[in-house]
């Protein structure tokens, strides 16, 4: 008596499997499109994220150069040189470098981020270097001369920025709309000679 049941029991969960086979599959069709956009995305964040810690980390130590470098003749160049080591595989994607004097904020001038921007600009800039990848980071006009870079103990000391532009790219395209570019910046106070 115990084994018809088992048996009947065994064939009604077949039949029910069976009659249910229609309906996973209408659920799996719609739920697995949703699944795969969801994990596309979670996947591209975390490159857009991993590469953003690159770019903050490698403009870190470009200003942490900087201000080591102090008024020497050729620190915007060791700049410019840490910046690109550190980016490491992205020194290829660098779209532009600033090297600026900060203000008591630690934000770049108006005129400077006009400069940048590419809008035009009123007054003379003499705190803000910019360095292009269509320039090869070659700089034609030297606007904030290292050598007037303030170091001196006793007299207002200068705070160096460094601004940097980077391509983002992901294996996976520029789906989910998290941009293009990654832009960071970074502020030391220049070290002074003793």
């Amino acid at each position: 008596m115990v084994r018809p049941s088992r048996r009947r029991g065994f064939r009604h969960l077949c039949q029910a499997w069976r009659a249910d086979r229609g309906s996973v599959v209408v659920e799996a069709a719609i739920i697995l499109p949703l699944m795969v956009c969801m994990c596309t995305g979670v996947i591209q964040f975390g490159f857009r994220l991993q590469q953003g810690l690159v770019v903050s980390n490698a403009t870190r130590q470009a200003a942490r150069v900087g201000a080591q470098q102090g008024a020497n003749v050729d620190a915007d160049e060791k700049i410019v040189a840490a910046l690109r080591e550190a980016s490491g595989p992205l020194a290829d994607k660098i779209v532009a470098i600033v090297v600026y004097k900060a203000d008591p904020d630690g934000a770049m001038t108006i005129d400077c981020r006009a400069m940048v921007e590419q809008v035009g600009f009123d007054g003379d800039i003499d705190a803000c270097n910019i360095y292009r990848a269509e320039t090869g980071f070659s700089l034609e006009e030297r606007l904030w001369k290292p050598e007037t870079r303030s170091t001196d103990l006793e007299a207002t000391r200068s705070d160096l920025g460094v601004w940097v532009q980077v391509g983002f790219s992901s294996p996976l395209g520029g789906l989910f709309g998290l941009g293009d570019t990654i832009v960071d910046h970074a502020v030391f106070r220049i070290e002074p000679k003793v």
